[in-house]
């Protein structure tokens, strides 16, 4: 039996649902991601607003690439709380013994907390992303307004950080796991 056969939907809507269920993690990942956005963007655009002569619009492609490095790097932070989470959730509520004791392998348990933990980040990171596009056309003034093709490159590069670092920190406990019960 090959190991993406024993992940089963069911399991991996589970800890999605534990991961829903969790509003503190859920207000720090939007706080890390859309919040900083949010606040970048509008803090630029009344910089501007207060002396335009010095500082530029909040848009353009100049501020598309900014915005989106601050969503590399402050959602590289969101994914590893995230990917934390996911992984020692059930180990620090006490309920690992009881879902082992199921007869469910410890691969699948494993193995479905990373989808779970992508499925729970996307509409954080696509919120995030859905607010720099539209602040960089939208406020792009004089500055060169992005195009079809800039803003799906924008987009790219802190969706592969994302992936990175969520699977990474899974892997982790999943390690920290192995010597438990």
């Amino acid at each position: 039996m090959t190991t993406l056969a024993l992940l089963t939907p069911r399991l991996v809507s589970a800890d999605i649902l534990k991961l829903r269920r969790n509003r503190s993690l859920a207000a720090v990942t939007a706080v890390l991601t859309v919040g900083a956005v949010a606040i970048t963007v509008a803090i630029m655009e009344l910089l501007h607003l207060a002396n335009s002569a010095k500082h530029g619009p909040a848009g353009g492609v100049t501020n598309l690439g900014h915005v989106a490095f601050l969503i590399a790097a402050l959602g590289t932070a969101a994914a590893a709380i995230v990917g934390s989470r996911v992984g020692a959730g059930d180990k620090d509520a006490g309920v690992y013994r009881d879902l082992v004791v199921t007869g469910r392998s410890r691969v699948a348990l494993y193995l479905s907390r990373i989808p779970a933990g992508f499925a729970f980040l996307l509409p954080f990171v696509a919120g995030a992303y859905a607010v720099e596009a539209v602040s960089a056309v939208v406020l792009a003034g004089p500055n060169p307004v992005p195009d079809r093709r800039t803003i799906p490159a924008a987009r790219m590069s802190p969706c592969r950080r994302y992936a990175a670092n969520s699977s990474g920190a899974a892997r982790l406990r999943h390690g920290q796991w192995t010597h438990d019960t």
